[in-house]
């Protein structure tokens, strides 16, 4: 996963409110998916989480490496860079994606049932 940005890491007082991790869009970039995500919970955790695309039959399940943090309290954030080829994207196309937001559950959140996303992506033809 190339161009890591590095977020904003939620204060986490070890209070009772928890997270809710939600991703609310998947964009081409460039020679890269980005993932745009938010904390629509009430709480904050320091627990760190790997972010999952998919299209088709092929995924790439994260880079334990280069692992997110739990950004504040409804702050929109986006993920480093995902290349296209990870997943068998090519420019001029379009696949439908989807994005598994902490796939192994490592965060504890009010709501796992809305940590999938799918999206229909246009792959803008590269520029010549």
């Amino acid at each position: 996963v190339g161009n890591q940005i590095k977020p904003k890491r939620a204060g986490y007082e070890g209070g009772t409110e928890l997270p809710d991790l939600v991703v609310t869009d998947v964009v081409h970039d460039g020679p890269y998916l980005r993932v745009h995500y938010t904390n629509a919970g009430k709480g904050a955790t320091g627990a760190d989480f790997l972010i999952e695309v998919r299209s088709g039959k092929l995924s790439f399940g994260g880079n334990s490496y280069y692992r997110f943090q739990v950004p504040p309290l409804g702050e929109e954030t986006k993920s480093g860079g995902f290349t296209l080829g990870l997943i068998g994207l090519k420019p001029g196309t379009e696949a439908d994606v989807e994005v598994v937001i902490d796939p192994e559950n490592r965060v504890r959140e009010t709501d796992k049932k809305n940590n999938t996303f799918k999206k229909k992506v246009v792959i803008a033809a590269e520029k010549k």
